[in-house]
């Protein structure tokens, strides 16, 4: 899979092809469908050798494919192992946090923004629920486009089971409840649209 969202008429069997290189569902209780380019389920890296690092690839790769006058990129790391940094480097301005405070900023992206007084046009973002509910409220607050890249299991990946839904301010016109299906209206999402 190489882009962000899948074609709903091959889904199954870009799944099928992805699960297999990662060796994923082998059981049946296993059935699970990831976006590997948006995120990694942490487990992968002992089950497969599925690294922060791979997740992060597919971050610098927007990176790089963006042309825009100013590129501010904000990334978060557990400590100084701060793979892909010279990449990230060369895509663009990069500030770092670190939760252990080794590199850049002491804490998480959030603490990144505010002491470095980053301020931006549009933000793409994703991570952890915890860290894109904040830059979320942020850019809210001060009237920013931001995109966020939502990450759940899924069973069914077309959109028909809604085991993969996050609430939304619109209704959808499938279920006509306020749902989006990240499936297949996402994963990527204009942050006003969702609530996380």
């Amino acid at each position: 899979m190489d882009g962000l969202n899948c074609d709903p008429m091959s889904f199954d069997k870009e799944c099928e092809l992805t699960n297999a290189h990662f060796h994923k569902n082998k059981k049946r209780e296993d059935i699970k469908s990831h976006h590997y380019i948006i995120s990694y389920d942490p487990a992968d890296v002992t089950e497969n050798g599925l690294t922060g690092k791979r997740a992060q690839a597919i971050s610098l790769e927007l990176a790089k494919q963006m042309k825009c006058e100013k590129k501010q990129i904000i990334a978060g790391y557990r400590d100084c192992h701060t793979f892909l940094r010279e990449e990230f480097e060369a895509a663009g301005t990069l500030y770092i946090a670190t939760e252990d405070g080794s590199v850049g900023t002491k804490g998480n992206v959030m603490d990144a923004i505010r002491e470095n007084a980053l301020e931006a046009d549009m933000i793409y973002a994703c991570g952890p629920t915890p860290m894109l509910r904040a830059i979320k409220k942020y850019a809210e607050e001060n009237g920013i486009e931001c995109y966020i890249s939502l990450e759940e299991r899924m069973a069914c990946g077309i959109g028909a089971c809604l085991a993969c839904v996050c609430k939304s301010r619109e209704k959808d016109a499938h279920s006509n409840v306020n749902n989006k299906r990240i499936c297949k209206d996402g994963p990527v999402f204009l942050s006003t649209e969702v609530e996380i």
